[in-house]
């Protein structure tokens, strides 16, 4: 027996309330969740380079380590899928011994925080000789500088991506964009470990990239 019209309406308007809270409180399933294809590993072989396709230097400004302390819950949450989109807070908690506020990690922020420091350290080394300034040092100045007048230039955000290493403190991580992959590669220094470290790094990038391809290199 069909319900009568005043019922039928009552039920719509409640199914319009349920489908609401719904989105509401489970909202979009985020990239993040669809774990790599089977067979995606941690690493490659031992600074393996990427198979083609041109490479774009990141600045070691946006590349930030996994601080011991919450290393394991970053492996942890990249089992299944090589890089994850984190928020301010995230970076800040994993990144970080002592939490600095969120707001400052702003891509743009840390970028003329670092614009800042290296132009303070060029000044030392010309009015005080504290310190060498290399020609590498002005290039990677007027890069960034660059960068940070550039209005064309798409906002980056953190990702947190899996990296390895085979000696954590006598070495630091580079990472390239190479056709759309994520290059994250450790140099460091000794002899080699019977097996890699795996060492969770915090990346700024415009977008998700389609493959992360972390890798080692060892010098003695």
């Amino acid at each position: 027996m069909p319900l009568p019209r005043s019922a039928r309406l009552k039920f719509l308007n409640l199914s319009l309330v349920t489908a609401i809270t719904v989105s509401v409180v489970h909202p979009a399933v985020p990239a993040a969740d669809f774990p790599d294809p089977p067979g995606s590993a941690w690493e490659r072989a031992p600074g393996e380079p990427p198979a083609s396709g041109a490479c774009q230097e990141i600045d070691s400004v946006f590349v930030i380590p996994v601080q011991a302390a919450e290393r394991a819950v970053a492996v942890a949450h990249l089992e299944r899928v090589s890089a994850i989109p984190v928020d301010l807070a995230q970076v800040a908690r994993l990144g970080f011994d002592v939490p600095p506020p969120a707001e400052t990690l702003r891509y743009q922020k840390r970028l003329r925080r670092e614009i800042d420091d290296l132009q303070a350290e060029r000044r030392r080394a010309v009015e005080d000789q504290a310190r060498s300034w290399t020609l590498s040092d002005e290039q990677r100045l007027r890069g960034l500088v660059d960068l940070y007048h550039d209005d064309s230039a798409p906002p980056l955000f953190p990702y947190l991506v899996r990296a390895v290493a085979l000696k954590e403190r006598t070495g630091e991580f580079s990472a390239r964009l190479c056709a759309g992959d994520l290059w994250i590669d450790h140099a460091s220094r000794g002899r080699a470990n019977p097996q890699t470290i795996r060492l969770p790094v915090i990346v700024y990038l415009a977008q998700r990239p389609r493959a992360v391809l972390a890798t080692w290199s060892l010098a003695n």
